[in-house]
């Protein structure tokens, strides 16, 4: 190396604090050509396996809900902003347990919690999930649980918290306990929560007052399997809110709302859309229903404009034999059958009796029958309609749930079924049944107690009362829908429950002082041993070690470097250190337990920080960017260096270098573009493969155990990002903090991960992440990389 000095240190911990950024995890989706569809969601929850006996009781705090039994495996806690201290009190079924290194009938313990994030207790055959809620999330109070049949609740709150702490907007999925078991941040409120075919849960923000007036606005499809959203939206614009419709034909409806200019009202237009987006069938009202018709027209600002709310479609429902379709139509008090064919009105319930040419009007029984301001009308399988009588605007009366025999022939509709619990609701709400009337539930809409009721065939009386679910600080909901249970996987739903989650709060970070000028490399020979090694100001090599938890001083290893360092070690007590040097080919240096040896040259011509690897005592692995842009790669045998080899990878960046067992390097570039690559050794070298995305930074790599790899790289905004490999690639991680250099990972055991990062004032920082093989692991599983398929193939197993 041309040359090396001793120039003074850098100065210790007195610099200012690095500024942790509480950074939104980066959505990252991967892909080759191939990869499944589907992406392994992040593995971020923190795992306490419980050993011995079985788990009797378990009580925590901030306080378990719902109480702990056996039998139930999905809790929430309340959680407060950034990181949470959570204490468990884990109680044996019989005899002994073993927990965090503790054991016996009773273990006390806690853990630390991000909002969002999860602690999975117990053995893994037998997990209860413990969530952390978001500190926004609204507060649901559940009573009057009497075994409803099993099922899963989508619903959502459309507005915020009106006393209490403000409650922000979510999609929720809740249980058969009323326990949100998955969730989303819905920006706008989660209106209409539906779940669609494909593992797809949709909803839709507001997208206008009291209707659709947004001509962007679409329904968000949120995939569980990729973790990704698209849209859903009408062709003839804008977008209502009220509905999104499955058809059996793979098709869906949707409403419009359109009001040109120069028309003085909103139409509503009924759409059905085919997958691709393209328009198949439309109807619109102002065609076959009179502006006479209505009965509670309203003026809205539409787009800067007034204009009349005359129609105001909110559902839509068709019949599976003849096609033809069912509309409510809240303004007109009145509920329409539409020959799918003709488009004109077969029949007209409710309203006034104005109504299209050959439509029958089916007159309400009995006048203190009637409904007003209905929402989500739907055909039964014995032929009647129900519906949800919102009874707006009324002197006297309730808001319900109610179904309707209809008779054409006579012209006529009887009320055969009612249930109300409570005042009139001013707009929105729901009633749905099963098949046979045994599982009834009513969503109240916007009014005071809003929320569901969950009745049998009883009526819903006291006796009849399965569940309710209320929101005690005034938050407000469209519609709750409930799905049989084998329509949502539970592990899907509970590892993309919140998603992006902010798993590791800045607070993890520690400083270890320093003023650095590179990234920093690190190593671990043992579970308790880390080392890290840095470029200095005075462009020297540093190292700051841990032994046991506690940190030493920086030691000044000499040298003059052009580049950030790269170490590896093969064995206890060995560290092998390599750098570029101001001659810009490779120096190495090394530890051998007492002694650092002087600097040995490697030659080479590098464009970049080295990285490097151990597969085995004797064996170091070395790779750098050439100065023609692709990797390179040099070895050690234990006798002698061999290469060096060109590797291809077009990069500008550091390269990255993990071994998981002897004979297998995996290494990691970011291409022109800032993409992940990747390709692996077994024998020969496998083809790159890219992972989608926008680094902002060389990755780092490390890997503890056969079948596990831990990526980290700088994401948007210079976010340390963590990509893992362990039974199938999981989604990128946030760690939150920010860095303009190249992130360090290292591994001390299959239980602990150690990253550090170069603040931006210049500090060295660390955290420490903590991960399990085996427990917890991916729902949908892939084999480990290997070379069975070529990256054109579609075999199970591949990246």
């Amino acid at each position: 190396m041309s040359r090396w000095n001793d120039a003074p240190g850098p100065r210790r911990a007195d610099r200012l604090a690095l500024v942790l950024m509480a950074a939104t995890a980066l959505a990252f989706a991967t892909f080759s050509a191939s990869r499944p569809a589907e992406a392994a969601p992040p593995q971020d929850q923190v795992l306490v396996p419980v050993g011995g006996s079985a788990l009797g009781g378990l009580t925590t705090n901030p306080a378990l809900s719902p109480l702990f039994s056996v039998n139930t495996h999905d809790y929430v806690i309340r959680c407060g902003v950034g990181l949470n201290v959570v204490s468990l009190h884990l109680i044996a079924a019989t005899g002994t347990i073993q927990a965090g290194g503790q054991s016996g009938a009773t273990v006390d313990l806690s853990v630390n919690l991000g909002e969002g994030q999860a602690a999975v207790v117990g053995s893994s055959a037998n997990q209860y999930w413990i969530r952390c809620l978001p500190h926004d999330f609204p507060v649901l109070q559940i009573a009057n649980q009497h075994s409803p049949p099993p099922g899963w609740y989508l619903t959502g709150n459309i507005t915020s918290s009106t006393t209490g702490p403000a409650s922000g907007l979510y999609a929720m999925i809740l249980d058969n306990n009323g326990t949100p078991v998955w969730y989303q941040a819905a920006p706008g409120g989660a209106i209409n929560v539906e779940q669609l075919p494909g593992n797809n849960i949709a909803w839709i923000p507001s997208v206008g007052p009291g209707l659709g007036s947004d001509p962007n606005g679409a329904f968000g499809l949120y995939n569980l399997d990729s973790q990704t959203t698209s849209s859903v939206r009408a062709p003839l614009p804008p977008t209502d809110p009220h509905e999104l419709l499955q058809l059996a034909n793979g098709n869906r409806m949707l409403i419009g709302s359109p009001a040109p200019i120069g028309q003085a009202f909103v139409d509503c237009v009924l759409q059905e859309v085919n997958p691709q987006g393209g328009l198949v069938w439309s109807w619109k009202a102002s065609d076959h229903i009179s502006l006479t018709e209505s009965t509670r027209a309203q003026p809205v600002n539409y787009n800067g404009r007034q204009v009349q709310d005359v129609y105001h479609c909110n559902s839509i429902d068709v019949d599976q034999t003849t096609g033809n379709v069912l509309l409510s139509v809240r303004h007109t008090d009145a509920v329409y059958l539409i020959n799918k064919v003709s488009k004109n009105v077969i029949w007209k319930m409710g309203g006034n009796t104005t109504r299209e040419a050959g439509a029958v009007y089916l007159n309400i029984v009995n006048p203190a029958d009637r409904f007003y301001a209905q929402h989500d009308a739907r055909f039964r399988p014995n032929g009647d309609i129900s519906l949800y009588d919102d009874h707006s605007q009324q002197a006297t009366g309730n808001a319900r749930g109610v179904e309707y025999a209809i008779n054409p022939g006579a012209g006529t509709a009887t009320l055969n079924f009612s249930y109300q619990n409570g005042p009139i609701s001013n707009a929105t709400g729901s009633f749905r049944r099963n098949a046979v009337g045994t599982d009834n539930i009513v969503g109240w809409g916007i009014r005071g107690g809003s929320g569901f009721d969950e009745f049998d065939a009883t009526g819903g009386t006291a006796q009849g009362l399965l569940m309710t679910m209320r929101f005690p600080n005034g938050e407000s909901e469209y519609r709750v829908v409930k799905v049989d249970p084998s329509a949502l996987d539970v592990n899907l739903l509970r590892s993309t429950a919140g998603l992006p989650r902010p798993v590791s709060p800045s607070t993890l970070w520690q400083p270890l002082g320093g003023v650095l000028t590179s990234r920093p490399a690190a190593a671990s020979w043992s579970p308790d041993r880390l080392d890290a090694f840095v470029r200095g100001s005075d462009q020297q090599t540093w190292h700051i070690w841990s032994s046991n938890g506690q940190w030493s001083g920086w030691e000044p290893l000499g040298g003059s470097l052009t580049s950030g360092p790269g170490v590896a070690s093969w064995s206890a007590g060995r560290l092998d250190v390599f750098v570029r040097g101001s001659d810009q080919q490779l120096w190495h240096q090394w530890f051998d337990g007492n002694h650092w040896s002087g600097w040995e040259p490697l030659g080479g011509v590098l464009a970049s920080s080295p990285s490097a690897a151990s597969w085995s005592g004797g064996r170091l692995d070395v790779v750098v960017e050439g100065s023609d842009q692709q990797v390179w790669h040099r070895w050690f045998d234990g006798n002698q260096w061999n290469g060096w080899e060109p590797l291809g990878g077009q990069t500008n960046a550091d390269p990255a270098v993990a071994s998981w067992s002897a004979g297998r390097l995996d290494i990691f570039v970011r291409n022109l573009e800032g993409t992940l690559g990747h390709r692996f050794y077994e024998g020969q070298w496998s083809p790159w493969e890219w992972f989608a995305g926008s680094l902002t930074s060389g990755p780092s790599a490390t890997s503890a155990f056969s079948g596990q790899l831990d990526v980290v790289g700088g994401g948007v905004s210079g976010v340390p990002q963590r990509f893992e490999y362990s039974s199938g690639w999981r989604n990128w991680q946030s760690l939150g903090g920010a860095t303009t250099q190249t992130p360090a990972a290292t591994r001390r055991d299959s239980l602990n991960e150690d990253v550090f990062v170069t603040g931006t004032d210049g500090q060295l920082y660390h955290t420490a992440l903590s991960s399990a093989p085996g427990f917890g692991a991916a729902t949908r599983q892939q084999a480990a990389p290997s070379r069975q398929a070529a990256p054109s193939q579609s075999d199970a197993g591949r990246l």
